[in-house]
């Protein structure tokens, strides 16, 4: 009898993961749209060791967005990519993103400072202390360039419906 509980242990707690409810997608409001676009940020503070900051945040129509945040520090880079992510929270403080891995989810908090705000012929946001560009329509994102670690230079994207 003991044999047969311990075949059936990973059956039940794979049943008790499928239950785990996940936080529904929000689509993104009226008031919000502004948002739907490709957002960058290039920067450096070398006051705190850190030789370039680059963030990317992309929403989509469908609600969903790509995020990539890159920092090259004095001893090290670090990096976070949530190429498929969709919307859990969104208000007027903060905007967070999650996406599915493995039996759990990814999630970034992504703190509003201002939202989107025209200057100097562009869209600007200010998310977690950066100040974002808004690209327009068929200005190319630079994201491809970018080093975050190891990784390969992706190859430049024509498109501006940023996924990777």
């Amino acid at each position: 009898m003991q044999m047969n509980i311990f075949r059936l242990l990973p059956i039940v707690m794979l049943l008790l993961l499928a239950a785990c409810s996940k936080a529904p997608t929000l689509t993104i409001p009226e008031d919000k749209q502004l948002l739907i676009g490709v957002w960058e940020y290039h920067g450096s503070d070398p006051d705190r060791g850190i030789s370039r900051n680059e963030m990317l945040l992309a929403f989509h129509p469908d609600s969903t967005v790509s995020y990539k945040h890159c920092i090259d520090r004095n001893n090290g880079y670090s990096y976070i990519t949530l190429p498929k992510a969709r919307i859990i929270e969104l208000d007027n403080n903060r905007i967070v993103i999650s996406m599915d891995f493995l039996f759990s989810d990814l999630e970034r908090k992504l703190e509003i400072q201002s939202w989107p705000f025209r200057k100097d012929d562009h869209w600007h946001m200010n998310i977690n202390g950066l100040l974002l560009k808004k690209l327009n329509q068929g200005e190319k994102s630079t994201h491809g360039q970018w080093r975050c670690d190891k990784e390969q230079v992706l190859p430049d994207n024509d498109k501006q419906d940023i996924r990777f």
